[in-house]
């Protein structure tokens, strides 16, 4: 795994399809930011757990293994290509701010990489706007969403077969940490 943004990717299209949705529990312009539900669930995971069996249970194995390797600053290719995945020991203190080398490798789930990956490109031409920020550091741009607009993306993902749920309080303990 070259990048946390990796992590997202290992799921099924079915994973995607639930979304939830509220508004950012910042101030400024009303914005209102949509993730998959599977994604708010990693993110939580990755800000709050305390060891790596309590973030495993959370997210899965297969998902830790990744995250270990990542952590780790070299390991065998050669196992890792034959399923050998080094495991971490379950007690072993986690840290998600230890495992980001630099702020710009935090995932963001506004990122336009990360919602380019389930957000149909069709709605995000209609109501995203793409933000850039205004001191470059290397973390790329992000889509902000209008609240105005909530309504309209919730039914055009509904009826493209999306589960839609609005939950302000997982949305705030997603960007709260």
């Amino acid at each position: 795994m070259t990048s946390l943004n990796e992590l997202f990717t290992l799921q099924n299209s079915e994973e995607q399809k639930v979304i939830i949705y509220g508004e950012v529990p910042w101030a400024g312009e009303p914005e209102v930011v949509f993730i998959p539900k599977h994604w708010t669930e990693i993110f939580v995971a990755l800000l709050t757990s305390k060891t790596w069996g309590e973030l495993s249970s959370r997210i899965g194995t297969e998902k830790v293994h990744f995250l270990y390797l990542y952590s780790l600053e070299g390991y065998d290719e050669e196992e890792v290509a034959e399923g050998l995945f080094p495991k971490p020991n379950s007690s072993k203190p986690f840290s998600f701010e230890e495992l980001i080398h630099s702020w710009d490798e935090r995932p963001d789930p506004r990122g336009v990489s990360l919602v380019r990956a389930w957000l149909p490109e069709e709605l995000i031409v209609k109501y995203a706007a793409e933000c850039y920020p205004a001191i470059p550091y290397g973390g790329g741009s992000w889509f902000e969403i209008e609240q105005l607009n909530t309504d309209f993306v919730v039914n055009e993902l509904r009826a493209r077969g999306y589960t839609c749920i609005q939950d302000n309080a997982m949305i705030a303990e997603v960007f709260d940490h």
